[in-house]
């Protein structure tokens, strides 16, 4: 009988000082879900609190994308629409903003969700909740949501309570086995 590889972690949360390649790290993980993660009609989100900031990963992903001829071969970038479309595979990875009525009904197999700590309280928690359970969807094997910040909020915004539960998670990895903080 055929094994499969099932990921182990379904969400991870960097936490990094600003100009020290977040962006950079976020498309890597986005591309290689794209590229080499095996799921069919894969969708890949970058999202953010608007277009503009969603639009920072995406634009390193697809300069990554048009830098690397193997890349750029198996996939087209159309800036104006922020897409990068992989045919062959019928995936795409797209930018959104941090609108949970919009994001509702989708079904992505990877999510950068950039710059937590300038969600909007009460709708960030919306966005993640939305983002959250269309991943749950049955016909994604092993879903990945990768959540990036700079330093946390001092509030009570939805990114301010993210990081208080992955401080929870770092200390005691049990309490959310499926999360790496």
């Amino acid at each position: 009988e055929h094994q499969a590889y099932v990921r182990r972690y379904r969400i991870a949360y960097i936490e990094m000082a600003r100009k020290n390649g977040k962006s950079q790290i976020l498309a890597g993980i986005m591309l290689y879900l794209l590229f080499a993660d095996g799921e069919h009609s894969a969708e890949i989100i970058s999202v953010a609190k608007d277009r503009e900031q969603a639009s920072a990963v995406f634009n390193v992903a697809s300069q990554m994308v048009l830098l690397q001829p193997i890349l750029s071969r198996a996939a087209k970038v159309v800036p104006s629409t922020k897409r990068i479309v992989k045919t062959a595979s019928n995936s795409v990875y797209m930018v959104k903003a941090a609108d949970g009525g919009r994001l509702l009904g989708g079904n992505p197999s990877g999510v950068a969700a950039d710059e937590i700590l300038a969600w909007p309280t009460p709708s960030g928690a919306e966005v993640w909740n939305a983002l959250r359970s269309g991943m749950g969807s049955l016909d994604r094997k092993q879903p990945l949501m990768v959540a990036a910040t700079t330093a946390p909020a001092a509030d009570e915004s939805f990114g301010a309570d993210l990081h208080k539960r992955m401080l929870r998670v770092v200390e005691d990895p049990d309490t959310e086995p499926h999360v790496f903080a």
